[in-house]
């Protein structure tokens, strides 16, 4: 059977599926920082976002945290001189579904330096929809490459997918996810500079991790430049992972800074 057939069949079967929301670890967390009881959270209802703060102590910056993520940027920002690279390997290809979304394991090596600090990627997961919005816009997909320093300090690149053209890749991930909450390996190899836009342009500000415990003190960059990816991808995917966003949080006086090579 060939690959375009199973998609179609697969964008059919999650079509009808009902997204799962099970226990465990958060997303943003579950390779980079300790989730203290294991407890159950989602995205609505009485475990939603506005009661994170009271599921556990630990989870307390979720709601009296001063730098939390994901925002409205509005750009243009302050304009000024940061230094970066990209250093990312190709992968073994290792899909979560951790029943809050679709998240892929990276093996250790590929790295990000920014002023002068390494930052190895752990992990890259996506949000149906963006959880970032730009001037009040907020895109169907977004992307997060999750990283860790030696001194485990986070940085976060965030990739926005508007809709357009297919996208390759985004179809190969989504045929190779599993729908319920378990891990696949597969005896073939990714690289996600297939999904890194061409120009390294950013939004830059301090912020957190969008889930609990909504850790603070991460640096985030999103990539100015879009991805895309077609109806049908985004269907697919939303069906997948379901609603996975964390409302915007205040500014509380940060400034969003604007980056570029």
């Amino acid at each position: 059977m060939s690959r375009t057939v199973l998609y179609t069949l697969l964008v059919l079967l999650c079509t009808c599926r009902q997204p799962t929301r099970q226990e465990g670890h958060g997303h943003e967390t579950a390779t980079t920082e300790h989730d203290p009881k294991n407890l159950v959270w989602t995205y609505e209802g009485d475990r939603g976002p506005s009661t994170w703060a009271t599921i556990h102590r630990e989870y307390q910056p979720c709601g009296d945290g001063k730098h939390q993520s994901p925002i409205n940027i509005k750009a243009p920002g302050v304009n000024s001189s940061h230094t970066f690279d990209f250093g990312y390997n190709s992968s073994s290809e290792v899909i979560l579904n951790n029943g809050h979304t679709i998240e892929l394991l990276y093996d250790s090596g590929s790295i990000f330096s920014f002023d002068g600090t390494d930052y190895n990627l752990l992990q890259f997961h996506f949000h149906t929809p963006a959880e970032h919005l730009i001037n009040g816009e907020r895109f169907p997909i977004e992307m997060h490459l999750v990283h860790r320093s030696l001194d485990t300090t986070y940085l976060v690149l965030g990739i926005l997918f508007e809709e357009g053209n297919e996208n390759t890749f985004l179809s190969r991930i989504i045929l190779d996810a599993p729908e319920k909450v378990e891990t696949k390996a597969f005896d073939t190899r990714i690289n996600v500079t297939e999904l890194i836009p061409d120009t390294s342009e950013f939004y830059y500000y301090s912020g957190s991790f969008t889930t609990p415990p909504c850790k603070e003190a991460v640096r985030w960059l999103i990539f100015k430049a879009h991805d895309t990816a077609s109806p049908l991808q985004i269907k697919a995917l939303r069906a997948l992972e379901g609603s996975n966003s964390r409302p915007v949080q205040d500014l509380n006086g940060r400034v969003v800074e604007e980056i570029s090579s």
